[in-house]
């Protein structure tokens, strides 16, 4: 009996912690749970890819200094990057 209650209070543990999830997170280790990765892993690769294929083309130095320069600006410091 003691086992049965134990069991029931670590699937309430479980499914609070899964609510508590925001919902692409769940989704996300849901699809690695599942068998579905076992099966078309390659796909998920080739995909992936495809969707990452267009950062290639930023600029992402450009980008950084950009960033650091308002975040000079922000903080007060001036001439931070020449």
């Amino acid at each position: 009996m003691k086992d049965q209650n134990n069991d029931s209070t670590n699937r309430d543990k479980t499914k609070i912690e899964h609510e508590e999830m925001p919902g692409i997170l769940k989704n996300i280790i849901f699809f690695l749970k599942s068998d579905n990765i076992k099966k078309y892993w390659k796909q998920y690769i080739i995909a992936s890819m495809v969707l990452l294929f267009p950062f290639l083309w930023v600029n992402w130095k450009e980008i950084m200094e950009l960033l650091i320069q308002i975040f000079c600006y922000l903080t007060g410091r001036l001439n931070f990057i020449d």
